[in-house]
């Protein structure tokens, strides 16, 4: 629907009591093309909103008809386990924050302090182990002496010999050898126990091999006393009394002996683990002092950051289990209900924007042409009379074609100049689309102009009272049935309506 306006100057011929015609006097005007459509208020936004998440809603924050902010959360489910997951996200990230913090700052004197003590500490408590070497070896020395030349110096003659026999007969042969060939072994043993007594009372501190040593020769006695068991348990000429000596003097020996055996394992057991605490709390001094590494400093700020990322990732998760408003807005519906379950993607909550207004109007296809994207347009609407208007301009023309009753039409959408309080969603809208505007052009009553086919003209006032038909090229046809015209009328020229 197209309408316009302009202002022209119109001449009454009269010849006597009669009028003879009816003139108008060409001049220039003012024109406006205009189109008038109708439209429906719809808010710019309108969201559906759903949780991310399954979960059973726990709270409903706001109302029907309630306006929230960005970022205000409206409905929540519940979330226990999330947030416990968040709070140690976030205390594992203070400790690695701290300990970061601790080697930028560098190690305290007072901690210093404590690192020597603790080095000297397990460095004394080493050198003791170490002074405890040669004694030990003594004892090997001589519970072996006391095993083989007290305890069983009743069972051999020829004890130090390379030939020793025995003082008893022994029913198998092999037994026998064996027992003989241990204590000639034993007796070498000793010896050589002698010579690392010596060594280790003389020699460097702390020689752990003399250890190792000292341990093989005890189990070359403890070989002879096993060997000289069963030599006495294959007896065939002892009586009672003598055969339950030498089995007791036996089994005190072997308990002597392989107690001292322990004792070197011991000691050597606790020499490692004592060297190797000196060495890690050395090492602890000497970091301390000289501060951290660019290494260590990376190292710790890796850690930071992957604590912080774990902390996000927390936030993230808990976020799932809420639902903000994304704009400002007006609820308009809440489907979700405490103690619901509802599934991830249920719509939970409506809201649109409280003000940001626009106008869904369809143009038809003869008026389509004649209308662009920024063109002003006046609105009034239904609820407040003609008399209140409100400025818009088009924003969208949808290129698609929606046919309404048979007829096509376009989609258009026209923005409000200013967000005004009293614009609802919903109201009717009557919209006046100023399309082109001219000023000061030459333009004549349209009802004065004859269409033939595809020509226009109109007829030329002569002086002798005549008319002269003349073609003319239009324009824009204004609002109120004016039509510019672009060539074939000069201003000042008179016509007449046209003759049928």
């Amino acid at each position: 629907m197209v309408a316009a306006g302009a202002v022209g100057t119109f001449v009454y011929v009269k010849n006597g009591d009669e009028e003879n015609g009816r003139y108008f006097k060409v001049s220039r005007q003012n024109l406006s093309e205009e189109i008038l459509v109708t439209g429906t208020i719809i808010s710019q936004e309108s969201l559906e909103l759903s949780f991310e998440r399954t979960g059973r809603v726990s709270t409903v924050y706001t109302d029907v008809g309630k306006v929230v902010l960005p970022g205000q959360i409206l409905v929540g489910l519940e979330r226990g386990i999330e947030l416990a997951a968040l709070e140690d996200a976030k205390a594992a990230l203070r400790a690695e924050e701290a300990a970061l913090e601790a080697l930028k700052i560098g190690t305290r004197k007072e901690e210093i302090a404590i690192k020597e003590t603790a080095a000297l500490e397990t460095e004394q408590k080493l050198l003791n182990y170490y002074k405890t070497i040669p004694q030990t070896i003594e004892d090997v020395s001589n519970e072996a002496q006391h095993s083989v030349y007290k305890l069983t110096d009743a069972l051999y003659d020829n004890d130090n010999s390379n030939f020793p026999t025995i003082t008893f007969l022994v029913s198998n042969g092999q037994i026998e050898i064996a027992a003989k060939e241990a204590r000639s072994e034993a007796g070498a043993a000793i010896l050589r126990l002698s010579e690392t007594v010596s060594r280790a009372r003389n020699g460097l501190q702390g020689d752990v091999s003399l250890l190792q040593a000292a341990k093989e020769e005890a189990l070359i006695v403890q070989n002879f006393l096993t060997a000289a068991s069963e030599a006495v348990n294959n007896a065939v000429n002892l009586n009672e009394t003598t055969l339950t000596t030498y089995k007791a003097d036996l089994n005190t020996a072997k308990t002597s002996i392989s107690a001292e055996i322990v004792a070197v394992e011991n000691l050597t057991q606790n020499i490692a683990s004592q060297e190797i605490a000196a060495i890690k709390t050395r090492q602890e001094l000497d970091l301390a002092k000289a501060g951290a590494t660019v290494e260590e400093l990376i190292q710790a700020e890796s850690k930071v950051e992957s604590k912080r990322a774990q902390v996000d990732n927390a936030v993230s998760t808990l976020e799932q289990k809420l639902i903000r408003s994304p704009i400002r807005g007006l609820v308009t519906k809440i489907d979700a209900k405490v103690g619901q379950i509802i599934m991830t993607g249920e719509n939970a909550i409506y809201i649109i924007s409280p003000n940001d207004f626009q106008i869904e109007s369809y143009v038809p296809e003869a008026d389509i042409a004649k209308i662009q994207i920024g063109n002003p347009a006046i609105v009034t609407l239904d609820a407040y009379g003609n008399d209140v208007k409100f400025g818009a301009k088009i924003s969208f023309i949808e290129p698609g074609d929606t046919v309404i009753d048979g007829v096509p039409t376009y989609k258009t959408t026209l923005q409000f100049d200013k967000d005004d309080e009293r614009i609802k969603s919903g109201m009717t809208a009557n919209v006046t689309v100023v399309t082109n505007e001219k000023t000061g052009v030459v333009a004549v009553p349209a009802r004065m102009i004859l269409r033939e086919d595809r020509d226009s003209f109109v007829f030329l006032k002569q002086d002798d009272g005549g008319t002269e038909k003349r073609k003319v090229e239009t324009g824009v046809r204004g609002s109120r049935g004016f039509v510019e015209i672009l060539n074939g009328l000069e201003e000042g020229e008179t016509i007449t309506e046209p003759e049928l």
